[in-house]
């Protein structure tokens, strides 16, 4: 049974080996030539048109073959695909597929002869050889390109358990560069690229699905001569490669101009280093500078890229003057601080942040300054620390002590809220001393206040001093001064009933307007009580209503006319004139002036001030006048002059005219001096017709002489008056009046407080009398006596406006002719000589 069995099985196999060898004998000759199938399938896997046929190898061509998707879960190759990529190249000479179509990726065609892999569709074209070693598939990729992303690829890689692994050359969008790729659950890839050029970045960010301020910023706003990706890592999701890619890296660009804003000059920088990590595309300079400002240490931050919410951040450090440069870049952000650095560096530390989607950018910053110069919308600032938090609109100023050279010096701190257009800053340990032409100003010791900013309106207000400080017109105002009294020692002198005060910086002037009682300066009959006083500091004069001019410098000069000036007051006061430090020339034009019943015109003249020292010269039409005051003391000296003004230095008017001169020594209330009358007439004055109106009653008057008093009055030919003014009495120990007439001599008193007049005046002999007289020499010695004059004695006394007249004339009658005959006696002697 065994043996038959076996017998049984060997026939059955040998007539299978000769079916099997009948069945290859006619594919062989069929292959041979050519089969042409219309459509196949089997287990999932469809051709469309096969045709077969055996060259020298098998050469195989099909319109159409759809393979199943890979399945979820499947791991690795299978070991037939390893097994059937060695056999290509043993069976087939050529394979040609039009379509390849696996799941729903697009159809692709492949092209298979002497071991290279052809592959082309609308997004590929491939050229690769393939080979299999333990279950590994080895790959070199002669060229890979993908036109829809301007990509091209050459290497090898290989693939294993489902992972794929490439190193090898890329080209995107004209970039080259190294490439190494690794596909597991996500395509890895790292690469590295030669240098570049700005035309060939905007080609590769523009195919990238960023934001356009992304793109403007890396590609118009920051533009390099050259760049270079020194590394770059990525990954992505082959179902949604762009959506799902993720990068680190880092490159360079030299030779770089940046364009923070369109309203601002671009920096420039010698290298930028570029990072992109976690979302953020950062730009770090290398020598940066802006204008001629280094902004070493700056860097520029996208972050968010590609994604929603994503912003630009600029971090920008500098160490440069706070300047224009400074102020138009924070400008341009919004945000206006009116502050200049003329001397010293801010170390400023500054961070922008603006989002894409709103485009309203967001500020905070540090700047810290040492000593240094500092200009506040013009006003100079000296500071010693400053330190100023700046977050979106509003700026911190840190306690930080200040000074406003020379005069004022405070510690500050406060803030300016740009958004609400306000500010505050208190003051602590204000000092102020404001000193001009050696006077002290405003004078505040360790004083509190506080400053408040209406930046709509441009307006600073220090309430303490209630001072306004008007940005617009780069003015201080004052409105009412006489707030500014208790700290100002010039306004306490002053004291001002009203007043305002507007001091324009820009243009140097200054208006000062005071209501002010005045019993010194008038005009048209009444005080002046309204002053506006207009300061040029630049030319350095000042104008005071229309009749004052007032020029600044070392010798400082003051122009005064068409004003009466009544010097009652000033030197009647307590304090009487006072005269700082510095020397005062103050000319006088057309000005009267007034002490008590005194007045003066004065055409042209000038007074001298300096220390205690006051000198008063006035140049008149005829001769001079000079008087000096120091230390209470005055010295008087008017010399030849007219009738006119010794009335009016005097208050009277007894003198016509001559030439006359006048001294004087002394202090108020005790001086003297003397008076010289030169060819002048006394008139007008009740004593001298009391006296001429007696002296023509005398029996001497019997030779009916002319006395020298006519209409015109007493011509005084020479005349000397010594004067002591003692309190309330005016003393004249000596009168020498002299005409063609007579001679008058004498002295005597004035009571000034009760207008009396005690006088004892001789009169000497008519010249014309004793002229006649002389001739004949015997009666002349008798009529006349040895001198040859008559003389008589009286006393004025009484109220000044009627003395009374009173002689010894009975004496001297009595005795006249005991005197004759004792003449007469002695005349013989007289002749003998003896």
């Amino acid at each position: 049974m065994i043996i038959r069995a076996i017998s049984e099985i060997r026939k059955s196999i040998f007539e299978i080996i000769l079916i099997i060898a009948v069945l290859f004998s006619l594919l062989y000759l069929l292959l041979l030539e050519g089969i042409f199938i219309e459509r196949v399938g089997f287990g999932g896997l469809e051709i469309e048109t096969l045709y077969l046929k055996l060259d020298k190898k098998l050469i195989v061509e099909v319109g159409r073959l759809t393979l199943p998707p890979p399945q979820e879960g499947e791991g690795g190759l299978p070991e037939w695909i390893g097994e059937g990529i060695n056999l290509l190249p043993r069976l087939f000479q050529r394979v040609e597929i039009d379509q390849v179509k696996i799941g729903d990726a697009p159809p692709l065609g492949l092209h298979y002869k002497e071991g290279h892999f052809r592959l082309h569709s609308d997004e590929l074209e491939a050229d690769l050889s393939l080979f299999s070693l333990r279950n590994t598939i080895y790959l070199q990729l002669h060229t890979l390109s993908l036109p829809p992303y301007s990509l091209t690829l050459q290497g090898s890689g290989r693939l294993s358990g489902g992972e794929l692994s490439f190193a090898g050359d890329y080209r995107f969008h004209g970039i080259g560069g190294s490439l190494s790729l690794r596909k597991g659950e996500r395509v890895e890839f790292l690469l590295s690229s030669h240098p570049f050029r700005l035309s060939e970045l905007r080609k590769v960010l523009q195919s990238l699905p960023l934001d356009r301020e992304i793109v403007e910023w890396s590609s118009e706003r920051v533009q390099a001569e050259r760049y270079q990706i020194s590394q770059l890592w990525g990954s992505f999701d082959l179902e949604d490669p762009l959506g799902s890619l993720q990068m680190e890296g880092k490159g360079e660009g030299r030779g770089v101009t940046i364009t923070f804003h369109h309203d601002l000059p671009p920096v420039r920088a010698r290298k930028v280093l570029v990072t992109y990590r976690n979302d953020t595309l950062s730009f770090a300079l290398e020598r940066p500078t802006y204008l001629d400002k280094d902004l070493e240490g700056s860097m520029v931050h996208i972050s968010r890229v590609g994604r929603e919410g994503s912003s630009l951040t600029l971090h920008l450090r500098f160490s440069t003057p706070f300047d224009d440069g400074v102020g138009t870049l924070l400008e341009s952000y919004g945000v206006a601080i009116p502050l200049r650095q003329l001397e010293g560096v801010v170390e400023g530390n500054l961070s922008i942040e603006i989002p894409f989607d709103t485009l309203r950018p967001d500020l905070e910053g540090y700047f810290h300054t040492g000593e240094s110069l500092l200009s506040l919308d013009g006003t100079l600032l000296e500071a010693e620390e400053l330190t100023l938090h700046l977050l979106n609109g509003r700026l911190t100023l840190h306690p930080s002590p200040l000074h406003l050279p020379p005069w004022a010096s405070a510690r500050a701190k406060g803030y300016l809220d740009f958004e609400r257009g306000v500010g505050k800053v208190e003051l602590e340990g204000l000092r102020i001393s404001l000193e001009r032409g050696g006077r002290q100003i405003v004078e505040l010791e360790e004083g509190r206040g506080r400053l408040t900013i209406d930046l709509e309106r441009g307006e600073l207000r220090l309430p303490l001093l209630n001072l306004t400080y008007r940005a617009p017109e780069k003015s201080i105002v004052v409105d009412h001064i006489e707030e500014l009294i208790f700290y100002s020692p010039l306004l306490q002198r002053i004291l001002p009933d009203y007043g305002r005060v507007v001091c324009n910086l820009e243009r140097g002037e200054t208006l000062l307007e005071i209501e002010k009682e005045n019993r010194v300066l008038w005009r048209g009959g009444r005080p002046i009580t309204h002053f506006a006083v207009k300061v040029d500091l630049e030319r350095e004069r000042a104008w005071v209503n229309d009749f004052a001019t007032i020029s600044f410098g070392k010798r400082p000069r003051i122009t005064i006319k068409g004003v009466t000036i009544d010097l009652t007051p000033l030197l009647e006061g307590e304090r009487g004139v006072r005269c700082g430090g510095e020397e005062y020339l103050v000319a006088l034009d057309r000005v009267l002036l007034k002490y008590g019943n005194h007045s003066l015109p004065v055409p042209s003249g000038y007074l001298n001030a300096q220390g205690g020292k006051m000198t008063f010269v006035d140049r008149l039409h005829r001769g001079s006048l000079s008087l000096t005051l120091q230390e209470g003391l005055f010295h008087l000296t008017a010399s030849s002059i007219s009738a006119t003004t010794l009335n009016a230095l005097l208050g009277v008017s007894l003198f016509r005219g001559g030439s006359y001169t006048l001294n004087g020594d002394g202090e108020k209330g005790r001086f003297m001096g003397r008076l010289t009358i030169d060819h002048g007439y006394l008139s007008d004055l009740k004593v001298v017709n009391n006296l001429f109106a007696f002296l023509n009653t005398l029996p001497a008057l019997v030779t009916l002489s002319n006395p020298g008093f006519d209409r015109e009055g007493f011509l005084v030919k020479r005349g000397e008056i010594d004067y002591s003014l003692q309190g309330d009495y005016l003393f004249l120990p000596r009168i020498d009046l002299s005409s063609d007439a007579m001679s008058l001599h004498g002295n005597g008193f004035i009571d000034l407080e009760r207008g009396e007049l005690h006088l004892k005046i001789k009169v000497e002999t008519f010249t014309k009398l004793t002229s006649l007289l002389k001739k004949i020499p015997v009666a002349g010695y008798i009529l006349l006596g040895d001198d040859g004059q008559v003389t008589t004695t009286v006393e004025i006394r009484g109220p000044l406006e009627d003395p009374k007249i009173r002689s010894l004339l009975p004496k001297e009658t009595v005795e006249f002719p005991f005197h004759l005959i004792e003449r007469t006696l002695k005349l013989p002697f007289k002749l003998l000589g003896r």
